[in-house]
C-alpha cells in the first residue's frame, strides 16, 4: 500500500493496480501508473502529464467532412435522446465534452436548445461552420460552469473520466440544474468484465487520457445529496452494446503487435460479444454505465 499517494476521492491509502502504455493511440512511448484506493476503489493515474491536450491528436475526434457525414452519425445515438425523453422533453440541454458535436446536433434537431463544450479548436470550429451549433471552448468544465447559466438538461457522454475534477464538476452541474432538470452522465466500467480480465490491456483505461475509473456505487454515493434523485444507474442501456463489441475487439487486439494476429483477434472479439452478451447485460459487468440524476422541484421528496 502506498501511504504517500493518497485518494483524490477519499484521502485513503492506495495501491498501485497496474502500469501501461498509451497502446491505443500510440502517441506517445510513456509509460503511465494507475492507482486503486484501498478503501472506495477509486482507479486513478496519477502523475498526470501537464500538458493533456497534446494525447488528444485531430484523428482522436474522427472529424466528418460534410454535414451529412455528421447526420449519420448523430443518428447512432438516438438512444441517448429515449433517456432524455423520459424525463425532459425539451429545455435548455448543455452537451459537456461534445467532441464533434454528433449527440448535440442531435438533440437541437428534435427542439431542445443546445450548447455544447469542447476543449479542442478543431471540433469547436467544426460545430459551428458545419454543425450550426452554439458552442464554447472550454477546457476546465468545473470552473466554466461557476459562470454559467441554469439548464434543464446536463449530459456528460463518456466525459467525466478525462476531467481533472469531476467531483467538482458534478457538484458545479447540480448548482446550475432548473428544477426538475437531470444530469447525465455514462462513464467506463471498472467493475467491468471486460476490466477484470484485460486490465492495463482494456481499451477504455486509454491512458493517459481517461484520468479516473470510477466505480458505479462510487458515482451513486456522490450524487446522494438532499433534493437530488437517482432515476437510472445502470450498465444495462442501449449504448453499452457498441461499446462492448468494441471493448472486446481492441482489448484482444491490444494484446498482440503481430498485424495477422490482431485482425483475427478483432474478428475474435466480435464473436466473444455476442456469446457473453447475456452475462453483461444480466449482471452490469458491462462496458459502460449510465447514471441519470433528477433536481427536485420544490415541494417533491
Amino acid at each position: 500500500m502506498s501511504l504517500e499517494m493518497k485518494c483524490p476521492y477519499c484521502a485513503k491509502g492506495t495501491s498501485l493496480a497496474f502500469k501501461t502504455r498509451d497502446i491505443h493511440r500510440n502517441t506517445t512511448p510513456d509509460e503511465f501508473r494507475y492507482y486503486r484506493c484501498v478503501a472506495c476503489e477509486l482507479i486513478f493515474l496519477s502523475p498526470v502529464p501537464t500538458d493533456l491536450a497534446l494525447y488528444y491528436q485531430t484523428e482522436y475526434y474522427g472529424i466528418p467532412s460534410t454535414e451529412e457525414e455528421l447526420s449519420r452519425r448523430a443518428s447512432r445515438e438516438s438512444h441517448k435522446l429515449k433517456v432524455l425523453k423520459n424525463f425532459k422533453q425539451d429545455g435548455r440541454l448543455l452537451d459537456i465534452g461534445a467532441g464533434i458535436g454528433s449527440f448535440a446536433y442531435l438533440a437541437k434537431g428534435v427542439g431542445y436548445d443546445v450548447e455544447a463544450w469542447e476543449m479542442d479548436t478543431v471540433c469547436c470550429r467544426f460545430m459551428t461552420e458545419v454543425g450550426g451549433l452554439r458552442v464554447q471552448q472550454i477546457v476546465d468544465p468545473s470552473h466554466a460552469l461557476d459562470n454559467a447559466s441554469t439548464y434543464d438538461v446536463i449530459t456528460l457522454w463518456q466525459v467525466i473520466e478525462h476531467l481533472s475534477q469531476p467531483w467538482k464538476t458534478l457538484d458545479a452541474a447540480i448548482e446550475h440544474l432548473a428544477p426538475g432538470g437531470i444530469l447525465v452522465v455514462a462513464t467506463p466500467n471498472p467493475d467491468s468484465l471486460q476490466f477484470r480480465l484485460f486490465k492495463d490491456d482494456w481499451v477504455h483505461v486509454d491512458a493517459p487520457r481517461h484520468l479516473h475509473l470510477i466505480p458505479m456505487r462510487l458515482l451513486e454515493a456522490w450524487m446522494e445529496k438532499p433534493g437530488i434523485r437517482k432515476r437510472i444507474l445502470s450498465a444495462q442501456f442501449g449504448d453499452n452494446t457498441d461499446h462492448d463489441i468494441y471493448g472486446w475487439r481492441e482489448s484482444l487486439k491490444n494484446r498482440h503487435t503481430q498485424r495477422p494476429i490482431r485482425f483475427s483477434m478483432f474478428v475474435l472479439g466480435g464473436i466473444i460479444s455476442k456469446l457473453i452478451a447475456p452475462f453483461e447485460r444480466r449482471s452490469d459487468r458491462g462496458t459502460t454505465y449510465l447514471g441519470v440524476f433528477q433536481k427536485m422541484k420544490d415541494g417533491e421528496f
